[in-house]
Order: structure tokens, then sequence, then C-alpha cells
């Protein structure tokens, strides 16, 4: 597919290419294809692929716009994130996610639409949601117009994120968990 969302390399010199149909996988010379399937190797929860990124432990996350996927490094498996509404403190939000950014192993930082900014801790299990909207809504910025999201995540440093979001550019201090 030549409608490329993203791409990036990761520590083992692969080529990962998001497109809006499906995710491509490049070794120099030949292509592995992952997109929606029964299948649980080279499964993804949608073909739209927003982002890539690859944590600590090599393990590639590939946001989507129906859900969240770890492909294990391992394996070549996939784990698929979606929301529980049974579950939904301990589930993400919406299955709309623009970024993924895995900081270490035990926090990813992901970006949700127009839903609240999610950190989830691989080892528990958890996630944990960061009021986006309430931050704007309180200091009255851009609350004008109803949509509001965070498009991108950028690590300025292990304690600060830079969120590119609709209604602008934000620091999010990882620590306090302050916009």
């Amino acid at each position: 597919d030549n409608r490329v969302t993203c791409f990036f390399k990761d520590k083992t010199g692969y080529v990962w290419i998001g497109t809006e149909n499906g995710l491509n996988r490049f070794d120099g010379s030949n292509y592995v294809i992952y997109r929606p399937s029964s299948n649980k190797k080279k499964n993804l929860s949608n073909a739209f692929i927003t982002s890539v990124a690859q944590d600590a432990k090599e393990n590639i996350w590939v946001s989507t716009t129906r859900g969240l996927n770890r492909i294990d490094a391992a394996t070549d498996t996939t784990e698929i994130f979606l929301p529980d509404n049974k579950k939904e403190l301990n589930s993400l939000p919406t299955d709309r996610i623009w970024d993924v950014y895995p900081a270490n192993d035990t926090t990813v930082w992901i970006a949700t639409d127009a839903k609240p900014f999610v950190k989830y801790n691989p080892v528990t299990r958890t996630f944990f949601y960061y009021d986006f909207k309430g931050y704007l809504q309180k200091n009255r910025i851009g609350y004008i117009t109803g949509y509001h999201t965070i498009f991108k995540i950028q690590p300025l440093s292990e304690t600060e994120l830079l969120l590119a979001a609709t209604d602008g550019i934000f620091s999010f201090n990882t620590t306090t968990g302050n916009f």
C-alpha cells in the first residue's frame, strides 16, 4: 500500500512501515505484512496504522484507528488491546489510538482520540488516565470547540513529554502527572 502513515527503524534493523492497509516489516530485501486476521502471528486489531514504536524488550507497539497492538519480539505473536466496557477503568478508554511511546519497562504512554491521556504498565497490566480535557477546560485553553485530542507524543527527558494536540503543544510532567 502506498498510503504510508508512519515508519520506524527498530534496533535489529527492520524498517516498519505503517499504511492505511496494514503494517509492513522490511528487512532490506523482503516484506512481511501484518493485517487483521484470525492467526495469532502477523495479526493486528486494525489495518489503519497510526504509529509504531519499540520498547526496551524489543517488542513492537502499533497504534491503529481501532486498538493498540504489541508484537512480541521473541514469538512474533500479537497482543491486542481494545476498550472493555465491563472493565472501563482498567482498559483503553477508546479504540482510536493516535500515538504510543514505550518509555521504559513499566510505562507505555498512549495518545487516545478525544479521551484521557493514558499510561499503561505492562508489568501490572494496569491503565491510568490523565484528564487532558479537564486541564483544557480548567485553564480555558481552546475549549470553544468540542474536539480535543492528543495526536503525538515526543519525549524531551525522562520526566517530560511534549504532546502535540488539536489545541496546541503541551508539556506533561511524567513524575507529577501535570500538564
